[in-house]
């Protein structure tokens, strides 16, 4: 109601000239929108006209004045409305919409966003095509409209043999009218219980699908797929929505800009074309890695890395690991000693400085950390060959020959337990 000086809804007027309160009579329009006067309509269903105004103001040469409104509505059986008192007994459809829009407003009119948008990959193959993301949605999302909280909840790939996605099968509403969803190809969601259907911010009875707590991954190989012909791909992340006030979950936009001659000029960076193809005999992608270990590395083990997606490699790229470690037990007795876990680790970008990239731990456990919180309260890095998952087109192959490191004071110069 900020600013508004008038409001009025009535029936369309009836009769001829003068059309009083008709927009072919300026001087009663005048009168109608410069009269400080706010006026509701309770009365039967009829065509109506709708009046808001603000004024009357001075607008000085080059001045900018900017006006917002919001307009709810709603259908509701009336059955909680007393028809003598619509006013303290109001539909509670609308009030539901009131509330979102009054958050709106307290927030700035800073609406809710999707998670940042992926990087999407497609690497293409004999009869395959393998798509690989980043993580930052999983990482750097952060959401003004929830007070700034990370509120990223999983992933939905489309594919299309067109560029408008067109051929993408569509998902109708509960009145059986297309809508602009898509049936995904593919779809990981974090473990975290929010699963299925969504029973709030429906749209025409349709809900969003949070997916099945299949736990998030950063590739698909899609093998559906016929030699020579091009496809489009693209990648959504998407969030949990609000439930409290009926906001549905939000996914990225999908932008593919062409010009007159139906050529492709622009992409977000969530889209990649691919075209499958045999692989000529004898070709190799002269990507190669050059593995450096640190001198006096504290510990043991190995990390090898693997080229799984050559197209997504990034040229002249360094990585450096770092491991996190976690003290699981610290025995008074130093002959038992101190005993410790890798409880995560993360990879870094060191080709210009270092920017995080990938990260495991136990608020975001991947393929490489084992969940013994049940049994023994930690998480950490299994024995053997543990595989991370993708990321710039490589994983890594981490081997680590204990689960529990003990600290060695003799070794290390630490004192001596007499037996």
């Amino acid at each position: 109601m900020l600013g508004l000086t008038a409001f009025r809804l009535f029936p369309v007027p009836e009769g001829t000239a003068p059309y009083k309160y008709w927009f072919r009579n300026d001087e009663s329009m005048w009168e109608l929108i410069g009269t400080d006067s706010l006026v509701p309509y309770i009365d039967k269903i009829s065509n109506l006209i709708e009046v808001f105004a603000t004024g009357v103001f001075p607008l000085d040469r080059g001045r900018t004045e900017r006006i917002s409104m919001s307009q709810l509505h709603s259908w509701d059986d009336g059955a909680n409305i007393k028809p003598t008192d619509p006013v303290t007994n109001p539909p509670l459809a609308l009030f539901r919409l009131k509330e979102i829009v009054q958050v709106i407003y307290e927030k700035d009119y800073r609406f809710a966003l999707p998670p940042i948008m992926p990087t999407l990959k497609a690497t293409a193959g004999d009869g395959y095509v393998l798509l690989t993301w980043d993580n930052i949605s999983e990482i750097f999302t952060r959401d003004s409209f929830v007070n700034n909280q990370n509120d990223f909840e999983g992933y939905k790939l489309y594919r299309s043999s067109d560029r408008d996605f067109t051929d993408a099968k569509k998902i109708t509403n509960g009145l059986g009218d297309p809508t602009d969803s898509k049936k995904a190809l593919f779809q990981c969601d974090k473990i975290d219980m929010k699963k299925g259907f969504t029973e709030f911010g429906l749209v025409d009875g349709m809900a969003f699908y949070l997916g099945n707590d299949t736990g998030i991954t950063h590739s698909y190989r899609d093998e559906n797929v016929e030699n020579g012909r091009t496809y489009y791909y693209a990648l959504v992340a998407y969030d949990y929505g609000i439930e409290d006030i009926g906001v549905a979950p939000t996914e990225n936009n999908v932008v593919v800009n062409i010009n007159r001659a139906e050529q492709i000029t622009f992409t977000s960076r969530n889209v990649a074309i691919a075209t499958p193809h045999q692989i000529a005999a004898g070709y190799s992608s002269n990507k190669s890695y050059t593995v450096i270990r640190p001198e006096n590395t504290v510990g043991a083990g190995t990390v090898l890395p693997e080229v799984i997606s050559a197209g997504a490699m990034k040229e002249d790229a360094v990585y450096k690991i770092t491991f996190d470690i976690h003290s699981i037990k610290n025995i008074k007795d130093l002959s038992w000693g101190v005993r410790y876990v890798n409880s995560g680790f993360k990879i870094w970008d060191a080709s210009k400085g270092l920017s995080l990239i990938y990260q495991e731990n136990p608020d975001n456990p991947g393929t490489a950390l084992i969940d013994s919180i049940a049994s023994s309260g930690y998480y950490y890095i299994g024995t053997g060959d543990v595989v991370t998952d993708l990321f710039d087109g490589l994983l890594l192959h981490i081997q680590t020959p204990v689960q529990e490191a003990v600290y060695d004071g003799v070794s290390s110069g630490g004192p001596r337990v007499q037996a």
